[in-house]
């Protein structure tokens, strides 16, 4: 309670502090009562001040009024609204001259020929950024040889998981860190993961069979691994991985069109289809 009462004093006396009204007034009133000022702070006793102060500063009612009141508004009304007037053509005016100066500066130097140690400076520093440039170009060439690697890789691993496919062969290979008694299960496990990863292949064939990318589809420990070269952004390749869980029943159906989704709307967001 007491944290927020000092708080909302503090915004209250910081919203008046910085009015220009009131900063304007203050500065205005000291100059009017400049003799007020310095009786205040003068090396005399309390009384003397007193005395001082009416006689010198405030000798009668109506200068305490005029001095006090009126000649310091009148002042800060006219620093507020008045002043503001001839000071934007001032401005505007020192402006245009600083823009004239610059112009007449830089006319002179564009007809000034350049010195040996300015030109050298010059030719040192194009060099520098030659090669700077020679040197990115060097690693884009190469990110780009890299992704032809993959695609090739890719399309030999399609190629070979093709021939397997037609050929008839299919292998489920045990786990040598499974019990007998988990044999069953693991088999399992391993075929859902090789029907998923077939599922998602045709499910790639038959929707992004016109896209200008390739896809490379791997699962492994009930996660789908996909990753998408687009042939028109060199240099640029996306990776989505996807969790799933196995069910108990062995229905694969609901897993793989929630895993068919995601990455339609990942594929999509990312070529842009």
């Amino acid at each position: 309670m007491i944290d927020e009462l000092s708080k909302t004093i503090r915004a209250q006396l910081h919203e008046r502090v910085s009015s220009p009204l009131l900063a304007t007034f203050s500065i205005a009133w000291l100059v009017w009562n400049y003799k007020f000022v310095l009786i205040l702070f003068a090396s005399v006793s309390l009384q003397e001040k007193f005395q001082m102060i009416d006689a010198v500063a405030f000798p009668s009612g109506i200068l305490i009024l005029l001095n006090g009141l009126v000649y310091p508004l009148a002042a800060a009304l006219v620093l507020i609204f008045l002043y503001p007037i001839p000071a934007k053509y001032v401005y505007e005016y020192a402006k245009k001259r600083q823009r004239d100066l610059k112009e007449i500066q830089q006319k002179i130097d564009d007809e000034t020929p350049l010195t040996k140690e300015e030109a050298r400076a010059i030719r040192k520093e194009a060099l520098k950024r030659t090669m700077d440039l020679e040197e990115e170009l060097e690693k884009q060439v190469a990110n780009v040889e890299r992704l032809k690697e993959i695609v090739r890789e890719f399309e030999e691993s399609e190629s070979k998981e093709y021939n397997r496919t037609q050929s008839g062969e299919f292998s489920v290979k045990r786990n040598p860190r499974a019990s007998d008694s988990n044999l069953n299960r693991s088999n399992i496990l391993v075929t859902a993961e090789k029907y998923v990863e077939e599922s998602i292949k045709n499910h790639i064939i038959e929707k992004y069979s016109g896209a200008d990318a390739k896809f490379l589809v791997d699962v492994k420990d009930n996660q789908l691994h996909v990753s998408v070269l687009p042939g028109s952004v060199e240099g640029q390749s996306k990776s989505f991985r996807y969790d799933y869980e196995t069910p108990d029943d062995d229905n694969l159906s609901p897993v793989i069109s929630d895993l068919q989704k995601r990455l339609d709307q990942d594929v999509r967001s990312f070529i842009g289809m």
